[in-house]
């Protein structure tokens, strides 16, 4: 679900389609139902950070306020969220908002040996044994700025790297 908004949103980028950025919204509200925060969390700073470097100010003041994105976003996660909220009450708040995002990603490491900046670069290289030697390939150029395309999987790659190594508690999976 994160790859469809990452891809809805670069596509409507690609034909300047308000619809796929709407198809972005719905995405993330889908991955907010199956990751949480981080469901749009990632996504939304990949693609303002897109915007940002492209200096495509208008682009991104017009993303990021999309009234029929947000509405359908809400329309995918309130229901559940609300369902939740209201069965278990504070418990579930507490538990899933303090506990399983601010406390595990800003202060305890459920890990700790796994608690090192490292450690996502480590699983990104033996995940991709043997072509992670192509690695380097990545930062070659044959002009001054990156095609469009790359420099969006670099920064989606770059950000999603190191979003996560700042994370206390670090997971291979």
């Amino acid at each position: 679900l994160f790859r469809s908004s990452m891809l809805s949103f670069y596509i409507g980028h690609l034909k300047n389609k308000t619809n796929f950025y709407i198809l972005a919204y719905i995405f993330a509200g889908l991955a907010v139902l199956t990751k949480g925060p981080l469901g749009i969390i990632i996504p939304f700073s990949i693609m303002a950070l897109f915007f940002i470097i492209q200096k495509e100010w208008a682009l991104l003041r017009r993303f990021l306020l999309c009234r029929r994105g947000w509405l359908l976003f809400l329309i995918v996660t309130l229901p559940w969220y609300g369902f939740v909220s209201l069965k278990f009450g504070k418990d579930f708040l507490y538990s899933f908002f303090i506990h399983e995002n601010i406390q595990r990603y800003f202060i305890t490491a459920e890990h700790q040996s796994n608690n090192t900046w490292y450690f996502y670069l480590a699983v990104i290289l033996l995940g991709i044994f043997p072509w992670s030697n192509l690695l380097p390939f990545m930062f070659v150029r044959k002009k001054n700025s990156l095609p469009q395309p790359i420099l969006f999987l670099n920064i989606w790659f770059w950000f999603t790297l190191l979003f996560f190594t700042f994370a206390q508690s670090k997971l291979s999976s």
